[in-house]
């Protein structure tokens, strides 16, 4: 969302967390925003998605929220890495690369990656099952820990369901 930063901050008691804060004067940011902030709280408690470390604050009329510092990479971060290791093999650098970082030469997914996009799917499903559609979904947006647990991040244009899903007969 453009006029919102996010950024690792140090607290005063230590902590390290992402903070993402308002850097716009534009009331349309600042409201959507404020959403984003609601959509996550709502979302609290799910495995794939950010814990919050602070309530929606505001600092010189700026609003910001603190998230739960987590270390690991994106799924784009995924993708650059497993092209470059492509391409230092390709050019005889590296000779000896693992089946799980070595890109699909045949299309056909191996059993480590069909249980990546199983998480993932998973994860959407519980969104979903919170009455929120995401509406940003692509491979910066998904960032896989260290640990292994996948995070749907930046929230910035989902929104709640509001009306049900109807079936229409004609």
């Amino acid at each position: 969302m453009d006029g919102v930063e996010v950024y690792k901050k140090q607290r005063k008691d230590g902590s390290l967390v992402w903070r993402k804060m308002v850097v716009s004067i534009d009331d349309v940011v600042r409201h959507d925003f404020e959403l984003e902030f609601d959509v996550l709280e709502d979302l609290q408690g799910l495995e794939c998605v950010p814990g919050l470390a602070s309530e929606l604050k505001y600092t010189e009329g700026f609003p910001y929220f603190d998230m739960a510092l987590v270390k690991g990479i994106s799924l784009s971060g995924i993708f650059r890495v497993r092209k470059k290791l492509a391409e230092m093999q390709k050019k005889g650098k590296l000779t000896d690369i693992r089946e799980e970082v070595a890109p699909l030469g045949n299309g056909i997914l191996n059993l480590g990656e069909t249980r990546f996009l199983s998480r993932i799917a998973y994860c959407f499903e519980e969104i979903h099952e919170k009455e929120v559609v995401h509406r940003d979904i692509k491979p910066g947006n998904l960032f896989v820990c260290y640990g292994g647990n996948i995070l749907v991040l930046d929230f910035g244009f989902a929104s709640p369901l509001l009306d049900k899903p109807r079936t229409r007969i004609v």
